[in-house]
């Protein structure tokens, strides 16, 4: 997390490796690029001849380092302000209309307003590594009728990070009534040249992200050589206790905090025995730390990539209001429902009350009506909560936080664009909003585009009809095979008073979480 950047190379997971998406991706995108310098070399060989001569003789010594003075050294530039141009000839393109879908924010507050252009800033934090921004334009806020917009005029990497931007708005901008941030396609890139695809969050104030009025761990900088690891959360925070602070190894296994090291405002050093440089994962449990000024105590917070146990991929609205499903990556025998907790935007967690399967990666769980409250804004299952169907090998613990975090009623006055299914073997999916929807004007198929894998976009080709807070189109059915993500086009529906919808790109339940 912290040390000079290296946008050429792939970041890393907290075990050292490339996450599975990613390796997954670079298959994927190294064909497409593969014949990109096959087709460059063959043009070479037509245009200038298999037998051109070489510029210089091969066996001619090199004399430049020895006898040529060196060339000055031009001024090392801070890494958020300098391009690609080392790197851009010795990296391909990657082909035309490819995104990431990985690269989306996950969170976006104002920057405390210490001066006028602090007061004008946003922090947004995205969900993989970002290597450049390419066009500060593309982050607009948002109010609260989806045509009141506002462009940035500055957005830069934030030091000593790898997903952070800090993007500043004009002056006059009134950040504070703003409700949504949008990253238009185009705004960053990761690693691979990928642009990031269109995506909105809520903007968040105050006293940190919001989700949770409680301190929410951000994220981990890994000290293997010192068996150390910093956590940092999103609020000044006290009171931190070792024992329930988790470092997790790639098969698994967890190591308890021993010692806390040392607290500064926002984070806590702890010191492990051992696991840390082997560690895939690390969870902050539900009272790790409390709030510096509000004594909540903090969510569960998880940080890393996947492991070889059981590792929880989404959470998914279920059948009624108080039923969610969450996902594995693999078949599972769930545990007691208190292993399972939605927590409420005012901090509370609510455990489960009762367990289903209905499929063998989902555990169905149902909340108790009566303390739910109108907004869920996390849910979480703790380690154990499930073991592994096949080796008996206890889940890792994991959150996640979907279109179930917006406030009832919506963020905007329009509908909303809050979740969607897909049948994979007819092609048809339904997408649905946050209030009853318009059937004049007629929904436009193109605005509604499915994302792949491989990050091609595919449109659907037909509507088959509106009904209620639904709406219901055709595409093609291997592209909802394929499909990772959906995104809902600016005006794509409108509602009975002619609100339209706002820009939104919607995961599938392969991909909701942190």
């Amino acid at each position: 997390m912290t040390g000079p950047r290296t946008p050429s190379s792939p970041p890393r997971s907290p075990g050292g490796a490339p996450s599975i998406r990613r390796r997954r991706r670079t298959l994927e995108l190294g064909s497409a690029w593969a014949a990109t310098v096959l087709v460059a070399f063959a043009t070479g060989l037509l245009v200038d001849g298999p037998s051109r001569a070489p510029t210089s003789a091969p066996d001619a010594p090199d004399v430049s380092a020895s006898s040529a003075p060196a060339a000055p050294r031009a001024p090392s530039r801070p890494f958020d302000e300098a391009t690609d141009e080392e790197t851009a000839a010795d990296r391909p393109a990657p082909p035309a209309g490819i995104v990431s879908t990985d690269l989306r924010p996950r969170r976006a507050r104002l920057a405390d307003a210490g001066s006028d252009r602090a007061a004008r800033q946003v922090e947004v934090a995205f969900g993989d590594f970002v290597a450049a921004v390419l066009d500060p334009g593309a982050f607009v806020a948002q109010g609260h009728r989806a045509e009141e917009t506002v462009r940035a005029v500055d957005a830069r990497l934030v030091r000593d990070t790898d997903d952070r931007v800090l993007v500043t708005f004009p002056a006059g901008a009134d950040l504070p009534h703003r409700v949504r941030l949008v990253v238009e396609e185009g705004a960053v890139r990761d690693e691979y040249g990928l642009p990031n695809v269109v995506a909105a969050v809520r903007l968040d104030g105050g006293d940190g992200f919001g989700r949770v009025a409680g301190p929410e761990l951000l994220d981990v900088a890994a000290q293997p050589t010192l068996d150390h690891v910093v956590f940092r959360f999103d609020e000044p925070v006290r009171q931190p206790v070792a024992s329930r602070f988790l470092a997790v190894a790639s098969d698994g296994t967890a190591a308890r905090g021993e010692r806390i090291v040392s607290r500064g405002s926002t984070q806590v050093t702890v010191a492990f025995p051992g696991q840390v440089a082997m560690a895939r994962r690390f969870v902050a449990e539900e009272g790790a730390v409390r709030g510096g000024t509000s004594g909540r105590p903090a969510p569960l917070g998880v940080s890393g990539g996947d492991t070889a146990a059981p590792d929880l991929v989404a959470v998914d609205r279920g059948p009624g209001g108080v039923q969610f499903d969450f996902r594995y990556d693999e078949a599972v025998v769930a545990g007691p429902a208190d292993g399972f907790v939605a927590y409420r935007a005012d901090g509370r967690g609510v455990r489960g009350r009762s367990v289903l399967r209905p499929t063998p990666e989902v555990v169905r769980v149902a909340f108790p009506a009566d303390a739910m409250g109108d907004e869920v804004t996390l849910l979480g299952a703790g380690a154990g909560a499930v073991r592994g169907l096949a080796g008996g090998v206890a889940g890792t613990a994991g959150t996640a936080a979907t279109v179930l975090d917006l406030p009832a009623g919506g963020v905007t006055a329009g509908p909303d664009p809050r979740s969607w299914d897909a049948d994979p073997r007819t092609g048809q999916f339904t997408v649905r909003f946050d209030g009853n929807l318009a059937t004049t004007p007629s929904p436009d198929p193109a605005g509604f585009v499915l994302v792949t894998d491989g990050g091609r976009r595919v449109p659907a080709h037909r509507l088959v009809e509106v009904a209620g807070d639904t709406v219901r189109l055709d595409a093609d059915p291997a592209a909802v095979r394929a499909a990772t993500a959906l995104v809902v086009a600016d005006g794509a529906v409108h509602d009975g008073v002619g609100d339209k919808s706002p820009v939104d790109t919607l995961t599938t339940r392969r991909h909701d979480g942190r």
